[in-house]
């Protein structure tokens, strides 16, 4: 037999339900990590010594390159052929360097290839270890509705001396996002001022997700063309920022899409209807180019950006995420609040 055969047959026994060929390219699980891969290359160069032995003379001179680039067109040609990985095993699991996380039982669990895991966040991750004080600093300087009268007994979650309505079905849209991923028909918009949190937020779930999250700029999405959102078939949620003149993508999503916007001045509403859809409303910010009022003016928190990047904070980020997708899992999904259903009436109008 040819050396390329040996090899090939070696390498598809040694990756033994843990190789396919997929559109997206070849793919193998990596047992150090715990996710699939399309760098072959690293991962096999483990197993070197194994797989490309010698079976003819002169083998033993070749690099492992040479070898491992012979072999390559065989395995591609003989492993097993799926379309994609099927990556919706691993929805409601987060993978991390230390194992994999269960969010509806908060509890670790090993590393393993059926969950076809191609994300993951680079960090370590103890549930043990999460800081009640941490999670209730986050809500303090990340949520807070000044003003507002509380809701009833049965506010959700998470206390606090204001309406937590906007608050909870936020939050609950986004961890079913982080989570989940994308189901059809289904996506957010918020709305809110400048400087009120919007691009903060956006990097706090950059930071604290990695690479189960994507940004894009909405702008991109007025194009007919969709080959440009292929790289998210594997993502949780995308963000974009602003709201694009038309938003027709004849693609499967498979991540739950965010757009984050300021789009108070080009609003078809009134301005009372407008602030009472806000989901981060700040009333007091003037930050427009035709229009600035000192006494209005705040600046940014520029604090909070180093607030973000604290591993304590981004576990407890986690925590939150979960804990509001455990409630909607085990007590229903929170029901459409009244500015949401009026938006869409409007919207219609």
């Amino acid at each position: 037999m040819r050396s390329d055969e040996v090899h090939a047959s070696i390498w598809l026994r040694v990756f033994e339900n843990k190789i396919f060929n997929t559109s997206a390219g070849l793919y193998v699980y990596d047992e150090t990590t715990g996710a699939w891969t399309n760098n072959t290359l690293r991962v096999v160069s483990r197993y070197s010594q194994e797989i490309f032995v010698s079976v003819v003379k002169g083998d033993n001179k070749k690099t492992f390159m040479s070898l491992y680039l012979t072999a390559l067109p065989r395995v591609i040609a003989l492993a097993p052929k799926i379309k994609f990985l099927d990556i919706k095993k691993n929805r409601g699991y987060f993978l991390f360097n230390n194992g994999v996380l269960d969010c509806l039982t908060m509890e670790m669990k090993p590393f393993h290839e059926d969950y076809f895991f191609t994300r993951k966040i680079n960090r370590d991750f103890d549930p043990s270890c999460l800081e009640a004080v941490v999670v209730e600093k986050l809500f303090n300087t990340a949520y807070t509705v000044p003003g507002s009268e509380p809701n009833s007994e049965d506010q959700f979650l998470f206390k606090g001396e204001f309406d937590t309505t906007k608050r909870d079905y936020f939050l609950e849209k986004l961890a079913r996002g982080c989570i989940l991923g994308g189901f059809d028909k289904e996506f957010l918009i918020a709305l809110g001022e400048t400087n009120c949190g919007k691009g903060v937020l956006t990097q706090f779930i950059e930071h604290t997700f990695g690479g189960y999250v994507d940004t894009f700029n909405t702008t991109r999405s007025e194009s007919r063309k969709s080959d440009w959102m292929a790289k998210w078939w594997d993502r949780r949620l995308v963000i974009g920022n602003e709201i694009p003149k038309t938003t027709e993508n004849p693609v499967e999503m498979m991540a739950f899409l965010v757009i984050l916007a300021n789009d108070q001045t080009t609003a078809h509403c009134d301005r009372g209807f407008s602030e009472s859809a806000l989901i981060m409303y700040i009333d007091r910010c003037s930050t427009k180019e035709d229009h600035f009022d000192e006494t209005e003016y705040f600046e940014a928190d520029t604090a909070i950006k180093e607030f973000i990047r604290e591993m304590s904070v981004q576990n407890a980020f986690v925590s939150v995420m979960c804990k509001y997708f455990q409630h909607s899992v085990n007590h229903g999904k929170l029901p459409t609040p009244y500015f949401v259903k009026l938006a869409e009436k409007k919207r219609k109008i």
